[in-house]
């Protein structure tokens, strides 16, 4: 995705951030234009300019991220967005947990967490952050990043074509 933005931007402008040190090292090893940073997994801010971006992405981000981390990120980028900028993200309905055949089983479980509280986390074999897992698997509504981000507006939102189970929201500044 990062490389589709050098059409529209000169690469210093552009910035590429990731908590996961393999994926920073792959994006220098394929000597990635712009700028390569590692954040943290539970990021209070990012290794970049405050209030410099008029755009941000996080596709496939907030699909995996648990509470403390969606909190953490969402609280981060919002320092680094213009005051007339668009964030755009990833999140995934209920029904995943039914399509995904290795949480099938306790589908069920999982839709009511998201019902009930509008997220739900399953995480994931990897090492913990400040004793939290925090990546693994997460659906969640429009209602709960309403509710929970004062800071951002829902400006629209899409369904991706080639994964129905992603819904593309676009978040202004609130």
């Amino acid at each position: 995705m990062t490389r589709l933005l050098y059409y529209f931007s000169n690469p210093e402008a552009i910035w590429a951030v990731d908590p996961w040190d393999l994926a920073v090292n792959l994006c220098r090893e394929a000597n990635l234009a712009g700028n390569v940073a590692q954040s943290d997994y539970l990021p209070k801010g990012l290794p970049a300019p405050e209030a410099a971006f008029d755009v941000m992405f996080a596709f496939s981000v907030f699909t995996h991220t648990s509470r403390n981390a969606t909190d953490a990120a969402l609280s981060a980028l919002r320092k680094h967005i213009a005051p007339n900028g668009l964030l755009a993200i990833t999140i995934r309905p209920a029904e995943y947990w039914v399509v995904n055949p290795d949480y099938a089983p306790q589908a069920e479980t999982y839709q009511a967490k998201h019902a009930a509280e509008g997220f739900a986390f399953v995480p994931h074999g990897r090492d913990t952050v400040e004793g939290e897992a925090t990546y693994g698997d997460t659906s969640m509504t429009l209602e709960f990043l309403a509710a929970n981000y004062p800071d951002w507006r829902i400006e629209a939102t899409d369904w991706a074509l080639a994964d129905p189970y992603q819904r593309y929201v676009f978040l202004k500044p609130a």
